[in-house]
């Protein structure tokens, strides 16, 4: 499964690391490396790129380096079994800004060797479910396993991450660390590399409850992805925004069209084609 988990990982970094570039006027930025939400499995990140009539660079605050028109740099990672965010900002010769945003995942501990190999048909009997419950109105909230899961899990032997960190079965970091993300405002992503855990739209409909608490749009933006049955797609799947009552909606930090009334996969797709093709 270990294995499994790096080439996923690898194919992750592969889908989502084409070039990005961003420009002003006469002036671009192309960012080569990260790639958006880049998993490690060490505590150094690479950052590196290519610039054109740009004045400066930097990172967090920090000023990078530019020679013959290329910047490299590579960071350390503070934080192990959490994600690090990072702000590129480009100023132009003419005084403008370019910027990119980057969320960078540090792996506290690799994922252990599971045994998958069962059927299918048996493996979708586990299931897992995210439920909710409102704490006040400052956004917190309480995140519960379903009590049938670990059970399962145990059977089946299935890994789950939740943004990135292994859990351990009936383990509550997932509580904890939900609590600490939402109360500070910050981006969460489940990502669950394990893709024979079934009901994944549940995935969608809590963060569709926690994001649009009370008709609030009160986070920047949410992705879940997933791999398909043959660990070589990537795949996008976003809650069903035709039903939520918001007045914008955000993705990769920018707004964008409110989709048409189209349900369930149909919508995904339209919704990928449309906005996910940046990278």
């Amino acid at each position: 499964m270990f294995k499994q988990f790096l080439i996923a990982t690898l194919l992750l970094s592969l889908s989502l690391s084409a070039m990005q570039t961003k420009s002003v006027g006469e002036s671009s930025v192309t960012l080569i490396s990260p790639s958006p939400y880049e998993v490690m499995t060490k505590g150094k990140i690479l950052f590196k790129g290519r610039v054109n009539h740009i004045k400066s660079i930097e990172i967090n605050g920090v000023k990078v380096p530019i020679k013959k028109s290329k910047f490299y740099t590579v960071l350390e990672l503070q934080n192990q079994g959490d994600y690090h965010n990072y702000e590129v900002t480009a100023l132009t010769k003419s005084g403008e800004k370019i910027m990119f945003s980057r969320n960078i995942f540090w792996l506290d501990k690799p994922l252990q060797e599971k045994n998958i190999t069962e059927k299918r048909d048996h493996i979708q009997k586990a299931s897992l479910d995210l439920g909710w419950t409102p704490l006040s109105l400052n956004n917190e909230f309480i995140h519960n396993i379903n009590r049938d899961f670990p059970e399962a899990a145990k059977r089946f032997e299935l890994p789950v991450n939740v943004n990135h960190v292994y859990v351990e079965k009936q383990s509550q970091f997932m509580l904890n660390r939900a609590l600490v993300l939402y109360k500070n405002q910050e981006l969460v992503m489940v990502i669950p590399w394990a893709t024979r855990l079934t009901h994944l739209t549940l995935f969608s409909q809590f963060f569709a409850k926690s994001l649009f608490q009370n008709g609030v749009f009160n986070i920047n933006s949410v992705t879940i992805f997933f791999y398909n049955k043959k660990m070589d797609i990537l795949e996008l799947y976003y809650p069903s925004l035709a039903q939520l009552p918001a007045p914008k909606w955000v993705l990769n930090d920018k707004v964008v069209k409110k989709p048409g009334q189209k349900q369930g996969k149909e919508l995904i797709k339209d919704f990928i084609r449309e906005h996910f093709v940046a990278y």
